[in-house]
């Protein structure tokens, strides 16, 4: 028996010898031969697409900006132009790329492009993201697949999957483009909350940049679900798909805005609907600081302003004028703030203090309230009380205003019609600038 087991033992090196063959022995070329045989090949594949690439391009590991478009044309000596939604329909910008070997082939943009690196930079031009790290893009890629239907790459640094699929011969990269920007400023137009109906199931949905966030109703309490997507030409379409309610959501198309600017986005095979809210006109105006300008003012609000300022620098205690005005916040409460100084650095300010509230939607009510420190008390005395009348009655009785907007989503312009004194409107903005103090003539 001893000597079986001799044998045995004997013959294993053997055996283990026969499984253990080099590389070489398994393939008819060396590792290295195949690598140049497969660089040559994607560099065919990347250069054959003669109208270039589409590139679904995800930065940021956790895809938290969601998707944009680009186009890559690999042209000869090593150069790629580029075109981006992030850029000029037309714009297009020329630099180096190269298909180098590593544990695979890598496809790395290795000089640098304003456009592609946009998304890369420590330092991003729109101050997106961290400022050591920006949106956290990669500019180095593993080739996984190349065929001339589809490149199949992966983000050296994030990991992120990108697909890249060839442009039609015959088409116009303007053209193309000018669609898919068109689409992202749709998405961009968008309120930042949505209302998702799937059937029975009702959902919410916040956007922050190209990433939704569904909140829904569960078995055990609220259930949620996340989705970054990145803009087509038609819609949005997500990263990976959509797991909600049971049922897989690859991507939604753009139905159109209504009436009341509300836009609509559709699944057809699941019947998914969604649409964005925005808040009421009289919740953006009491939510923010909305600068006077006297040119915007009708003649009614005019002549209470210059007879304020009259007043003021009249007013034998001292000189005054106010340098900008805003109904907002300031110290805690609530109404008409204006600055005495035009120094920045110590820049004065009081407040006026006003009730209000809101009738509906587009209108409002204002009331008196009087609440205000040393500076307001002496500017009020001096004249400010002429403005103050065409915000509010000097009685202390509710005024009520109807709003306008010039963009009812994201409004620039906010008119206040009194509803009282038809004479009396005027226009409101969100920033001051210098030519609309509110002294200007």
């Amino acid at each position: 028996m001893k000597k079986i087991y001799y044998l045995l033992l004997l013959a294993l090196p053997l055996v283990l010898q026969s499984c253990f063959k080099d590389d070489d022995d398994i393939f008819d070329k060396s590792a290295s031969q195949r690598m140049e045989e497969r660089l040559v090949h994607d560099q065919q594949v990347l250069m054959g697409a003669t109208n270039g690439w589409i590139m679904e391009y995800f930065p940021e590991k956790k895809q938290s900006y969601g998707g944009y478009t680009m186009f890559v044309k690999f042209g000869d000596n090593n150069a790629v132009t580029v075109a981006s939604e992030k850029g000029k329909a037309d714009q297009t910008e020329t630099s180096m790329y190269e298909l180098i070997a590593d544990s695979g082939p890598v496809l790395t943009f290795n000089t640098h492009n304003s456009l592609f690196h946009y998304f890369s930079d420590p330092n991003n031009p729109d101050e997106i993201g961290p400022i050591d790290s920006g949106m956290g893009g990669d500019y180095e890629f593993m080739v996984i697949e190349a065929t001339p239907e589809k490149v199949h790459l992966k983000g050296k640094k994030t990991g992120n999957t990108i697909i890249m699929t060839p442009i039609a011969t015959d088409t116009s990269w303007p053209d193309l483009m000018q669609k898919y920007i068109d689409m992202a400023d749709i998405m961009n137009s968008a309120a930042s909350s949505f209302n998702f109906t799937m059937g029975d199931l009702k959902a919410t949905a916040t956007m922050n940049y190209r990433t939704l966030l569904f909140s829904y109703p569960g078995t055990e309490g609220y259930e949620s679900a996340t989705a970054s997507f990145r803009v087509t030409t038609d819609g949005i379409v997500f990263y990976t798909p959509l797991h909600i309610g049971g049922k897989e959501i690859t991507g939604m198309k753009y139905i159109g805005e209504d009436e009341n600017m509300v836009i609509t986005l559709a699944d057809e095979t699941t019947g998914a609907t969604m649409q964005d809210t925005w808040p009421a006109l009289s919740e953006i105006f009491f939510s923010g600081k909305w600068y006077f300008a006297k040119s915007l003012m009708s003649s009614y609000g005019q002549n209470l302003w210059t007879s304020a300022i009259k007043k003021l620098y009249a007013d034998p205690s001292g000189y005054y004028d106010i340098y900008w005005a805003h109904m907002g916040v300031y110290s805690g409460l609530y109404g008409f703030c204006f600055a005495p100084l035009d120094t920045p650095s110590t820049f004065a300010r009081s407040i006026i203090s006003y009730k209000y509230g809101t009738v509906d939607d587009n209108q409002i009510w204002l009331q008196l309230e009087g609440r205000t420190d040393q500076i307001g008390i002496t500017y009020v005395n001096a004249g400010v009380s002429e403005i103050l009348k065409m915000i509010g009655s000097l009685g202390g009785e509710k005024k009520t205003f109807t709003l306008t907007a010039d963009n009812p989503k994201n409004p620039t312009v906010i008119q206040l019609q009194d509803n009282d004194i038809s004479a009396n409107s005027f226009m409101l903005v969100p920033v001051s600038y210098t030519h609309l103090r509110a002294h200007e003539t």
